[in-house]
């Protein structure tokens, strides 16, 4: 059995669905089952519970997750030593979202550095998907990722911990020259046209909470100027003037310092949305490493919670 196979049954076990686990892998569900039916073939043992819908993975796979993932993380270290990329000391990955990667990582770097005593450590950027499929496949041991507490994703809670360490805001800014800048703020006081707007790919995180939970609200009409998927080109459109943007605050917050951003929410009565900064790992045996990291995110890592009554009001 290679590597590629042991990670399809890890992302069986601990993804909610087969559609969720085929999109861990990449691949689309058809092609996820046939891989598994094959494997149950070879092994001549079921994997995935044929009598449940939705299909869920079998007792015998779930007694044998903690041997699978065991075997997975031995073989991806000996690849990794066959090639001579393997670190002589322990070695621990956190997979975090963008926002997070620029703004809150950046800043714990050194604590998390000294508390780990000189052992090397990899932090991975990528999207909420990509951050707890590495946990659940035992790519990194700790992710972390924003979200709204309207709508998180499942995950089994007998498989994963997750815990919130902070909250967010998402809030409407403009920027852009004094005179651009300005005739924005006109067109949203007086709701006169369309407002140019710079916008998250909807099947993002935080582009469903944009799509979801703020856009339908909003008063004024907007219409599309630019799309990104990557949150930061967001916010350089938003500085350029370009357009309004909804940002994390937390984000956003260094721009308005110097004076690049401008927070619009309570000038237009615009929709806010709360988000949540949440911390996951596989549920299983922590070692030494692994705590010590996961107390230092917990206790250096939350978000300022922002003077939450104004941006109730303005929601």
């Amino acid at each position: 059995m290679d590597r590629r196979s042991l990670e399809d049954l890890i992302a069986l076990a601990r993804a909610p669905s087969l559609t969720a686990a085929a999109e861990q892998r990449h691949i689309t569900q058809p092609a996820f089952l046939r891989r598994i039916r094959a494997l149950e073939e070879t092994l001549g043992v079921e994997l995935a519970a044929r009598n449940a819908r939705p299909a869920r993975p079998s007792g015998s796979l779930m007694r044998s997750l903690p041997h699978i993932e065991g075997l997975a993380r031995s073989l991806a270290h000996l690849e990794r030593e066959l090639r001579g990329q393997e670190p002589q000391q322990p070695h621990l990955t956190i997979a975090v979202i963008h926002t997070v990667a620029m703004v809150h990582i950046p800043q714990v770097m050194a604590s998390l550095e000294l508390a780990l005593n000189g052992m090397s450590l990899e932090v991975q950027a990528g999207d909420r998907k990509d951050c707890s499929a590495a946990v659940m496949t035992g790519a990194a041991s700790i992710a972390i990722h924003l979200e709204s507490p309207l709508h998180r994703q499942t995950l089994n809670p007998e498989l994963v911990v997750q815990e919130t360490i902070g909250t967010d805001w998402m809030r409407p800014y403009i920027g852009g020259p004094p005179a651009r800048r300005e005739a924005l703020k006109q067109r949203l006081i007086g709701q006169s046209g369309a407002v140019p707007l710079i916008t998250l790919c909807p099947d993002g995180a935080l582009g469903e909470v944009l799509r979801e939970e703020i856009l339908h609200r909003s008063p004024i009409a907007f219409r599309t100027v630019a799309t990104s998927a990557f949150i930061p080109a967001v916010m350089s459109h938003c500085v350029a003037g370009n357009g309004i943007a909804w940002l994390p605050q937390t984000l956003a917050s260094a721009e308005v310092a110097v004076g690049r951003l401008t927070p619009v929410d309570t000038l237009a009565a615009l929709p806010t949305a709360e988000l949540q900064l949440n911390m996951l790992r596989a549920r299983r045996k922590q070692s030494d490493l692994e705590k010590r990291a996961w107390q230092v995110l917990r206790d250096e890592l939350p978000a300022e919670r922002p003077a939450a009554n104004a941006l109730r009001t303005a929601s």
